[in-house]
């Protein structure tokens, strides 16, 4: 039996698949390449991690959505992937600043169902926000209490 996406959940990709391609500067063909390349594999396992993170998608669903990009990936490869970064959120200070530039990113495209184009402008906006209102933990929970309503309408 083969696993169908729904519409909102590829959509939901989608955003991310934009997100984490502009923050590597790579293009989605790329991103799910076969390929060994340090910065291919960071930048696919970042995709995995916000999108087991910011969505309520299944691993499953999530490996196969890449095969739309000809090259679908098993539940346990999006696992690891969202293991070995959670690794590097808690070894590395640089790392863990990036990727929750990118969850909250994620979780402000998911919200608004649309990824501004300028990335740099659109980081600065949010961590600026972050930095002058209330803690990047806050705001992410508040974000995922938000989606997490809007997925289960």
């Amino acid at each position: 039996m083969k696993l169908s996406i729904k519409k909102a959940d590829a959509r939901k990709l989608d955003l991310i698949v934009d997100i984490i391609c502009h923050h590597f500067q790579i293009e989605p063909k790329e991103l799910f390449a076969i390929s060994r390349k340090r910065a291919i594999i960071a930048a696919r396992q970042h995709f995995h991690y916000l999108a087991r993170l910011c969505t309520t998608i299944s691993l499953e669903t999530i490996g196969v959505y890449s095969e739309k990009y000809g090259n679908p990936f098993d539940h346990s490869t999006v696992l690891h992937s969202h293991r070995q970064i959670e690794k590097y959120k808690s070894a590395y200070k640089k790392e863990r600043e990036d990727i929750e530039a990118l969850e909250l990113i994620a979780s402000e495209a998911l919200f608004n169902n649309h990824f501004d184009k300028d990335f740099s402008e659109y980081k600065k906006d949010l961590l600026e926000k972050v930095n002058s209102t209330i803690s990047y933990h806050s705001l992410l929970k508040i974000m995922r209490q938000h989606l997490y309503t809007l997925s289960n309408v």
